[in-house]
């Protein structure tokens, strides 16, 4: 990837995020009478770092680039359909708290630049978002 490359691409994770933090908290709106104060603070926490992940992501801009990364960003972009669809499906509060680690824990992957960790991410993700029901392949 080129400089624009890899400004468009934090950009779009940036949005993946921000998407994220808000279906999160629409799950959080409508169900709050439904969980315990542990579940509340636990979605919460999980919420606002990915919030912290987005603004991140969005100031990166050209600096997001690390060796190899075209490689981790194209395997990342394959899996953004999976992601968008486990999201779309928050239905309970187990799938958001797994749901939010993995993308926690990828968003950790790329801010560090660490190739493998990218790897076990999205197949954690994708692993997850199977198990959970999704419909996506």
């Amino acid at each position: 990837m080129g400089t624009l490359e890899d400004a468009q691409f934090a950009n779009q994770l940036g949005h993946l995020y921000q998407s994220a933090a808000q279906q999160i908290g629409d799950y959080l709106t409508n169900n709050i009478d439904q969980l315990t104060k542990e579940e509340i603070d636990t979605v919460n926490s999980y919420q606002t770092t990915i919030i912290n992940y987005a603004n991140t992501f969005y100031s990166l801009s050209d600096n997001i680039a690390f060796t190899g990364s075209d490689v981790y960003f194209n395997q990342i972009n394959d899996a953004t359909g999976q992601i968008k669809d486990a999201l779309n499906h928050l239905d309970n509060v187990n799938k958001i708290i797994n749901i939010s680690a993995g993308i926690i824990t990828l968003a950790a992957a790329v801010m560090t630049g660490n190739g493998p960790l990218i790897v076990t991410s999205i197949a954690t993700i994708v692993s997850i978002t199977k198990s959970l029901g999704s419909t996506s392949n």
